[in-house]
């Protein structure tokens, strides 16, 4: 198959093949064997405006081509791809071999009908520079695991409009098979073919494999170091997943009751909204955590646990004692918590007060939550005191956009409105937002295999 990408620089170029050439005439050599011109025997048919019957079949190929490639981008666009996102996925769909061409068109089409389209194909298009990098290990099946995980719902409530994966966590995951070992990658992708064995109707092979990925992701770093043990734990958690049913994989590996907004992680003591909003975002991170949380706590609960357990070890770290005392400042638990699985560093940035300051803070919230990176914010009260929350998602356009807020004081999340965030305090969302703690990436480490 011809590579359809050429690199010639910085950027790649693309150009169009047919997959078949015209066939050549047949021609004779004179009987004596001496040299003399050919003679052709069955010249090509003149077609319509004197084309013959190969150029007009290319160009009916191309034209074909064309309109199926234009008509996709027009719907990429309608989505919310971005103009040069728009052109990527053009150019790449139209530089593909006809059986390619099938096969990635057809998951273009289901990316485009899925619950979050645009967020699917922005995907899409992140995942073809890496494709042409390491075909043999972001594979077809593997780029549809990715794009679908991102573009189908958790669930069909209100709480879980998001996909069980974003599409920030979707290119790490597609970094780190690229990145580690050819034994660990033959290992992950023996996990990944037998998910749904052994399932029902109600089990998810693509909801599986998504979360398997997820967990690669969450273990980007971990992957580089051949004795972190990163490996045995995706291993043993695609084990525990495989077949169960898909509501039963997605309710047990998030704490944010995607599927009950009244059911989330609650915090253990007054003054553990910090810590506790630092197990949601590792938990809305890494299926595995949450997998094991529920296994051995009851998220929405008060009573003594594991969750408690760590909870109150943060605050022990950070000079308070759990009770009813004096909170700690987020960063702390955020970059003991959530950053060996989000790979990124926190620090607060303050969000200012004039309108203008606070249009931008939506801006940011939102760009930051169609990426599928979670964003954890202060809010302070009326009487001075401060509360620690979470934004895991975002829908709809401005000026009419919703964000999902998570609140471990009483373990629930609720969409509250563009308008809400910006004029807050207000009466649905009773609290000033003061602080929002997006966090940078960190530089990936070098591999030591």
């Amino acid at each position: 198959m011809p590579d359809p990408i050429r690199s010639t620089g910085t950027a790649p170029a693309w150009h169009y093949a047919p997959d078949n050439s015209c066939p050549v005439s047949p021609a004779t050599v004179p009987a004596n064997g001496n040299s003399a011109p050919l003679t052709d025997l069955n010249g090509p048919k003149p077609g319509p405006f004197g084309l013959t019957e190969c150029d007009t079949a290319i160009i009916t190929r191309y034209s074909v081509r064309l309109t199926a490639v234009n008509d996709l981008e027009d719907q990429a666009k309608a989505a919310g791809l971005k103009p040069d996102e728009v052109k990527a996925l053009g150019n790449y769909l139209f530089s593909l071999p006809q059986s390619d061409f099938a096969r990635e068109s057809s998951l273009v089409r289901d990316a485009l009908k899925s619950d979050n389209p645009g967020r699917a194909l922005g995907t899409y298009v992140d995942l073809i520079a890496k494709r042409h990098e390491a075909p043999n290990r972001i594979t077809p099946e593997i780029a549809r695991d990715l794009v679908m995980g991102v573009g189908t719902s958790a669930t069909g409530t209100p709480g879980g409009h998001k996909g069980v994966i974003g599409r920030y966590q979707a290119n790490q995951a597609a970094t780190t098979l690229t990145e580690m070992s050819d034994s660990d990658y033959k290992a992950i992708a023996g996990a990944l073919a037998k998910t749904g064995q052994g399932g029902t109707v109600a089990s998810s092979a693509e909801n599986e494999a998504a979360l398997i990925l997820k967990a690669v992701a969450t273990r980007e770093n971990a992957f580089a170091d051949p004795k972190s043990g990163a490996l045995d734990e995706v291993l043993r958690f695609a084990d525990r997943i495989r077949g169960k049913a898909r509501s039963f994989n997605v309710s047990n590996t998030n704490l944010l009751a995607l599927d009950n907004q009244s059911y989330g992680l609650q915090q253990h003591w007054n003054n553990s909204c910090a810590p506790t909003a630092a197990e949601m975002l590792k938990a809305d991170t890494d299926p595995i955590y949450s997998l094991q949380m529920n296994t051995f706590d009851t998220p929405h609960s008060t009573k003594p646990g594991v969750l408690a357990f760590e909870q109150g070890i943060v605050l022990i770290g950070n000079g308070q004692a759990p009770g009813n005392g004096g909170g700690i400042t987020l960063d702390p638990a955020l970059n003991s918590i959530d950053e060996p699985v989000t790979h990124r560093k926190y620090a607060p940035e303050a969000v200012g007060s004039t309108p203008q300051a606070r249009a931008a803070a939506v801006d940011r919230l939102e760009s930051l939550l169609d990426q599928g990176i979670d964003v954890p914010i202060r809010v302070q009260w009326a009487n001075g005191g401060g509360h620690f929350q979470v934004f895991s998602d975002v829908q709809g356009k401005a000026p009419n956009r919703q964000f999902l807020l998570n609140d471990p004081s009483a373990g629930v999340s609720a969409w509250v409105t563009e308008t809400d965030v910006a004029t807050s305090p207000n009466s649905v969302f009773t609290a000033k937002l003061t602080t929002i703690y997006p966090g940078t990436e960190e530089p990936r480490p070098k591999s030591r295999h």
